[in-house]
């Protein structure tokens, strides 16, 4: 399912999310796990209903798109001090734009952060169960008002230039430090 959604995702909306569709269709099964299981990374995909026993792959596509209407991404423990986290990603398929799905899927990324607990080591921090993440990063593409007013909803402002030189770097804090 988080194959299918990244891949439509791209397909859709190529400049939007910094990588292509033809480099992410070739990745292998290991390296579509591996992000999957990265203790520092997280994806939320919003359904249209609130099925729990769907059966993916018995779907046809016009249903899976018609299912499947958002994802988001996060991931955290940036250097130098390993207390940045990005949203990776927030994509909302046309049938579930104007809903609310944007706003839902960037709080429950933005959430995640908020309470996400250090249990592994990484960079030199090690298993404390202490609080991790003090700011939030995103960059989001300077001809998409639609997100950028999204993302100013939810408490994110400009911090300066981003990777892209058509996208612009936005950041919040994060509430719930110990």
């Amino acid at each position: 399912m988080y194959r299918y959604m990244r891949l439509r995702i791209l397909a859709a909306d190529p400049r939007e999310f910094g990588s292509t569709y033809a480099r992410e269709v070739a990745f292998t099964t290991d390296t579509w796990r591996a992000r999957l299981t990265n203790p520092h990374r997280v994806t939320f995909i919003a359904l249209s209903r609130p099925d729990t026993n769907i059966d993916f792959n018995a779907l046809s596509p016009t249903e899976r798109d018609e299912l499947y209407v958002g994802i988001t991404g996060g991931i955290g423990g940036f250097e130098p001090d390993y207390t940045s986290a990005y949203v990776v990603s927030v994509w909302v398929a046309p049938a579930g734009r104007g809903k609310g799905v944007g706003d839902l899927l960037l709080g429950a990324v933005v959430r995640w952060m908020e309470e996400y607990r250090d249990e592994e080591s990484e960079g030199g921090i090690g298993g404390t169960g202490e609080r991790r993440w003090e700011k939030a990063y995103l960059e989001v593409n300077k001809e998409n008002p639609w997100a950028k007013k999204l993302y100013e909803r939810a408490g994110f402002v400009e911090d300066g230039p981003a990777t892209h030189p058509d996208e612009v770097r936005m950041r919040r804090s994060l509430k719930g430090r110990d």
